[in-house]
């Protein structure tokens, strides 16, 4: 059985995950630096490894792995497009 502690501090970290993906969305959407993004998404990391396992936090690590994959698509067509010019 899981403590009321441990509850508490896999809500907390599900919500700092939140928070942090919010800002990382909100960094891709207006173009910040790679070497910006990488430590965003290290955090969100770190709180989903402390959220527990859960449907909730599989829906999140869905969500991480989507805007991860946003991020390299980007990063792609950046590289692509500089050295085309």
């Amino acid at each position: 059985m899981t403590s009321p502690a441990q509850l508490y501090e896999e809500h907390r970290a599900r919500d700092k995950f939140t928070r942090f993906h919010d800002r990382l969305r909100l960094a891709v959407a207006i173009g910040d630096a790679r070497r910006h993004l990488d430590p965003l998404v290290e955090a969100c990391e770190d709180y989903l490894d402390r959220a527990g396992d859960s449907e909730l936090t599989a829906s999140l690590r869905a969500q991480l792995r989507r805007t991860q994959r946003v991020i390299e698509c980007r990063h792609v067509l950046l590289s692509k497009e500089a050295a085309n010019d």
